[in-house]
């Protein structure tokens, strides 16, 4: 069983085919389940934003769908300017919810942009630096700044943090949802 820390770079070099295939397979795993975790919880996070507008705009249920597909869906409007709009209607119709939940926009914005940064980046691919992070249990992405590759390292620790964060702000957004359309007993 691996512990963390038991392999270092010099250890590497003598795993065998078998062995290093093995890490790797378990590191694509790792990497899998940490950027699709956050992937889904982001997806379903917009989904809501979205529905919390409709809901404001249009009341019909029927038209509520039209106005989403027209506006948000063949529009292209960014999870960004998604954010944005809600924001505005809290701050200007719910300022008690918005008084309540003062972090929730904070929230979405570091979902949205940790989403984005793993839509938009790749695995290293050294597969020295692969095996090093699977005992961790981490990933390490590779982007391009100012053209510099650059890194960003998620642990599972990270990414318990970041589910944490999206699931209160969908328990928050629920609860806009509620006050801008509330159910009729």
């Amino acid at each position: 069983m691996i512990k963390k820390h038991d392999i270092t770079p010099k250890d590497i070099k003598d795993l065998s085919k078998k062995q290093k295939k093995g890490l790797l397979g378990l590191y694509e795993k790792i990497n899998r389940d940490i950027r699709g975790s956050i992937l889904e919880l982001s997806v379903t996070l917009e989904q809501m934003t979205t529905i919390c507008i409709s809901s404001f705009f249009v009341k019909n249920t029927p038209d509520q769908w039209l106005f989403t597909q027209t506006i948000f869906n063949e529009s292209e409007i960014s999870f960004s300017n998604k954010i944005r709009i809600l924001e505005k209607i809290v701050h200007l119709r719910f300022q008690k919810f918005e008084k309540k939940h003062s972090n929730l926009f904070k929230k979405l914005n570091r979902i949205r942009k940790l989403r984005n940064r793993l839509a938009h980046t790749m695995p290293d691919l050294t597969a020295e630096r692969r095996i090093e992070d699977v005992q961790r249990f981490k990933i390490r992405l590779e982007y391009y700044e100012d053209g510099k590759i650059m890194h960003h390292v998620l642990s599972i620790d990270d990414v318990s943090k970041a589910k944490k964060e999206a699931t209160d702000a969908f328990h928050e957004l629920y609860e806009l949802f509620y006050l801008i359309a509330p159910i009729k007993k």
